[in-house]
């Protein structure tokens, strides 16, 4: 049986940066409200509100615990999606197919043989370059591509390094020749004086 692999730290960081952006968000939010807390008290107990000085303070209070309180609870939550996506998708090269397992309560196993790969392409967006990732995508026989549907051979996230390496391990076992752009000779322009 061949060994299961993960699809690599950089990934894990990527479903870090993707989950924890709202968690960060309020933070800074709360951070913000904690440094203005004497302005926004100021202008509270000054206003036609008519609100005095304890009361704002309360509020100001009670409200920066809130933002804080919730911005935790949104890294949390983000940090657990984060490991929850990671650890649910696995793969293998075995024999005769690459393996796909994907999710923890319901488990499914997707097994692509190599002789109905016909194409490997690997993709990075912007973020996933930032983040030294990149989407691999497993093209079939007879699978029809519809526009903006994942593909069961889908990696969705996975290390660049990891990609490139599955894709040329793929291709080697498929015996599919991936098509390399060729560049002409340098020739020597001599002109004539």
């Amino acid at each position: 049986m061949p060994t299961e692999q993960k699809l690599g730290r950089k990934t894990f960081r990527f479903y870090l940066y993707q989950n924890l952006l709202a968690g960060v968000v309020l933070m800074f939010i709360a951070a913000i409200v904690l440094l203005a807390q004497g302005t926004l008290i100021e202008s509270l107990t000054m206003s036609a509100l008519g609100l005095d000085h304890r009361t704002v303070i309360i509020i100001v209070y009670d409200i920066n615990i809130a933002l804080f309180v919730i911005a935790c609870v949104a890294l949390g939550i983000g940090m657990l999606i984060s490991w929850v996506r990671y650890t649910s998708i696995t793969f293998s090269t075995g024999e005769y197919a690459l393996i796909i397992k994907r999710g923890i309560i319901d488990k499914r196993e997707i097994s692509i043989p190599y002789r109905q790969i016909q194409d490997v392409d690997v993709n990075r967006s912007l973020s996933q370059r930032m983040f030294g990732v990149s989407s691999l995508l497993i093209l079939t026989a007879g699978e029809a591509q519809q526009a903006g549907s994942e593909s069961e051979g889908a990696l969705s996230v996975i290390d660049a390094p990891l990609a490139e390496a599955l894709k040329a391990e793929l291709l080697r076992r498929t015996n599919v020749q991936e098509v390399v752009e060729e560049k002409p000779p340098m020739q020597n322009f001599i002109t004539p004086n």
